[in-house]
């Protein structure tokens, strides 16, 4: 221990709900201004009732015992929580702490603080017990009590610390316990620490309620929490965003528990508490999180210079791993918090840096964007979103990437046009201008984009219809793959009894979810004229007969040929006008 830091080790122990149930004083039953004599005869009394150990020789802070470790005290305390608190007594510095903490009592006269100290312990204790049981939600009558009990222990603490009785009492204190490792600097620090510390009691006192309520309700569970979609609309076009990957991210504290945390963090503030002693004392009650947050990026970031064949799965352990303490720092920091905006940088940072490992590793896609999408959330710094954003636009152009929206390689007005659905046109567009370009390696190029199942894509609203009775319907058949990701293209089909008649769409499904729409294949194409043509061969050839049956259908077959010579014709300027603009 430094010199000047005798408090920590007090005040450590009396955290949180434990502020005033492992004060010695109440443990003991003693009045806080006790005589040494009457100390040793309660505890000889002590000694013969619980059959106490007896104490060894020496005394100091570190004769101290972690009592609560042993049986937390309350109104007939235990042998191992009575010798504790009889230890406290042995150690001047702890006495006065806890004497400081305690109800004086009539014995100390009210010009020196009594009545309005006395208020602000028992109001506080109430509190601080009361929310112990809880969680309590933020609307019902026994959190308004404890809402009301909240407001008169804080103003009256804070106005017994601001004034000069409280802190007259304890330097007449130090002058009569007479001890010469209690000084008036003891009190001047304890003057710095005692209001924050009073503060950060009402805080700790709702994270521990939070984090118990996720951990019963983690244990509650059977299954494994549900993976959570991207926040972001999915688009292959830069800055996509692609649907999470089937490994989990972390439980974070629930709800309920975060509106009794966030209930306990308003009324601090609203206290007359100083701001920067109500903002240094949660900050004190984050830095648990803060640790763990910090030291999880380190272990990915080391982990994956050394070995970037884990980078997907050390991003993952890392959302896991820091998801809960980043939120718990949000609620008692605020989302623009200094620190909380530290910590995401910091988390963005190390996931993009575990993503572009992963791709590196793997050349794989599905894992890396969505660690960089989560990375992007949280990133705070501009260059670092510029970063990741650019990262994002390089993987999720490559070849494995799940298609989500029309490539950049299309014209404008033909990524305008996927944009809508209208990918078969698209398609048809570009099979028309290919053969008529000059520069054949284009022609080439276009009619290789026309057959790409990932360039040409439609974004989906909504999954498309599907359904049907004893094999007639809307069903989906498998077109190709799946591939390395997983992703594979199912064309949805009108069947009967089960066999395909009229293909309808071709959509991209990965993680059985529909990404995208692209068009047909030739064969899906033809079928589909196939099926058209004999369904109007039928209708003429049952209307008419014979002979003007097959004049109409001859006509017809004029007719459509030429309209789509002329329709080819029209792509092509279309397409000339376009690159013209350009």
């Amino acid at each position: 221990m430094t010199d000047g830091d005798e408090l920590s080790p007090v005040l450590n122990r009396l955290a949180g709900p434990d502020l005033y149930r492992n004060n010695a004083f109440r443990v003991t039953g003693l009045p806080t201004d006790a005589s040494p004599s009457r100390v040793r005869r309660a505890r000889e009394e002590a000694l013969l009732v619980n059959r106490l150990p007896a104490a060894g020789s020496g005394r100091g802070t570190g004769r101290l015992r972690d009592h609560a470790e042993a049986e937390t005290a309350g109104t007939a305390p235990g042998g191992e929580a009575m010798r504790a608190a009889y230890e406290v007594l042995r150690d001047p510095v702890a006495r006065l702490v806890h004497e400081l903490l305690w109800i004086w009592g009539p014995e100390v006269p009210p010009a020196q603080g009594e009545s309005g100290h006395d208020a602000a312990v028992r109001a506080h204790q109430d509190a601080l017990e009361g929310e112990a049981t809880g969680p309590h939600a933020p609307d019902p009558a026994r959190a308004r009590q404890l809402d009301a009990l909240w407001e008169r222990g804080l103003d009256a603490w804070a106005t017994v610390l601001a004034g000069h009785e409280f802190w007259d009492h304890a330097k007449r204190r130090v002058a009569d316990i007479e001890d010469p490792r209690l000084t008036t600097g003891t009190v001047r620090r304890l003057r710095e620490r005692l209001p924050r510390h009073i503060v950060a009691a009402g805080a700790e006192v709702g994270l521990r309620a939070a984090r118990a309520q996720a951990q019963a309700e983690a244990q509650a569970s059977d299954s494994p929490p549900p993976v959570p979609p991207p926040r972001r609309p999915p688009s292959h076009a830069p800055g996509a965003r692609l649907a999470a990957p089937s490994a989990g991210t972390a439980r974070p504290a629930a709800p309920d528990s975060l509106a009794a945390l966030r209930r306990i963090v308003a009324l601090l503030h609203a206290s007359p508490f100083p701001a920067e002693v109500v903002t240094d004392a949660l900050r004190e009650v984050a830095r648990p999180a803060e640790r763990t947050v910090r030291a999880a990026c380190t272990t990915a970031r080391d982990t994956v210079s050394a070995h970037e064949e884990q980078g997907g799965t050390e991003g993952t352990e890392l959302l896991e791993h820091t998801a809960e303490p980043l939120l718990l720092v949000q609620v008692l920091l605020g989302p623009e918090g200094s620190l909380t905006a530290a910590l995401c940088e910091e988390v963005g940072a190390a996931l993009n840096q575990c993503a572009v490992a992963h791709y590196h590793a793997t050349e794989t896609t599905r894992t890396a964007l969505f660690l960089l999408d989560r990375a992007s959330d949280l990133a705070r710094v501009r260059r670092t979103r510029e970063l990741i954003e650019k990262n994002i636009d390089v993987i999720g152009h490559s070849d494995t990437a799940v298609p989500t929206g029309p490539s950049d390689e299309l014209q404008p007005y033909l990524r305008r046009m996927a944009g809508e659905g209208k990918v078969e046109r698209v398609a048809a567009h570009l099979r028309a201008v290919a053969p008529a370009l000059i520069d054949k390696p284009s022609g080439r190029r276009l009619l290789a984009l026309s057959r790409d199942k990932r360039s040409v894509a439609a974004p989906v609203h909504g999954e498309p219809f599907l359904g049907s009775l004893l094999g007639c319907g809307v069903r989906p058949y498998r077109s190709e793959g799946p591939d390395a990701e997983g992703t594979l293209w199912a064309t949805y089909a009108v069947a009967l009894f089960w066999v395909p008649v009229l293909p309808l769409a071709m959509y991209v499904i990965s993680d059985g979810r529909v990404c995208a729409r692209v068009p047909l294949t030739a064969r899906a194409r033809w079928a589909r004229r196939l099926v058209f043509t004999a369904a109007l061969f039928a209708l003429v050839w049952t209307l008419a007969d014979p002979p003007t049956a097959v004049g109409l259908l001859v006509g017809f077959g004029v007719v459509q040929l030429f309209a789509r010579a002329e329709l080819r014709k029209a792509r092509v300027r279309t397409w000339a006008q376009a690159v013209a603009r350009r």
